[in-house]
């Protein structure tokens, strides 16, 4: 099952497409003018394989995408304007293998890639914004192997790679 949203809508509410465990498939119209993912819109959306995420979008609230265990890819558009990637965003993601945080963020909310056991690579794009990590956002990602923080965080909470397991480095951008 798919759901096509037209580049009319701004926001999509809060729990809209909760636990639709047959939705496979979202298409976001071509400039699509959506600004905000709000709380639960698709939490529990198992059959959920992949999501681009339109670029005027500036908030992916809490637990929008948990529990969406087929998640294998996120993309963010080109030129992307999201700020937020709140709490527990993507908790329980099991599938999903990597995530390229567009240069725009500043903020990941606690939990917000919690027990993405098959995440094995976290990239910031080039001079990212980052300035704060929650507390547990990979707490549980016992694929991570290796990340890179940019100079621009200026917070990490606690817990942050708690029960990563195979995390062996982390490395730091000079100047941090």
């Amino acid at each position: 099952e798919s759901v096509y949203l037209p580049s009319s809508l701004t926001m999509i509410d809060i729990g809209t497409f909760f636990k639709c465990p047959k939705l496979t498939s979202v298409v976001f119209e071509e400039n699509s003018q959506i600004k905000t993912i709000e709380n639960s819109a698709f939490n529990g959306c198992i059959s959920l394989k992949n999501i681009i995420i339109p670029k005027n979008v500036e908030l992916i609230g809490p637990n929008a995408f948990a529990g969406c265990s087929s998640l294998e890819t996120v993309t963010f558009e080109g030129d992307s304007q999201i700020k937020t990637i709140d709490n527990g965003a993507f908790f329980v993601c099991i599938n999903l293998k990597n995530i390229i945080i567009p240069k725009n963020v500043e903020s990941i909310g606690e939990g917000a890639f919690e027990e993405c056991l098959s995440l094995e690579t976290v990239t910031f794009e080039e001079n990212s914004k980052i300035k704060y990590f929650g507390s547990s956002i990979f707490s549980k990602c016992t694929s991570l192997e290796k990340i890179f923080i940019p100079k621009t965080l200026t917070s990490i909470r606690g817990n942050t790679f708690t029960s990563c397991e195979n995390l062996n480095e982390v490395l730091f951008e000079e100047g941090s």
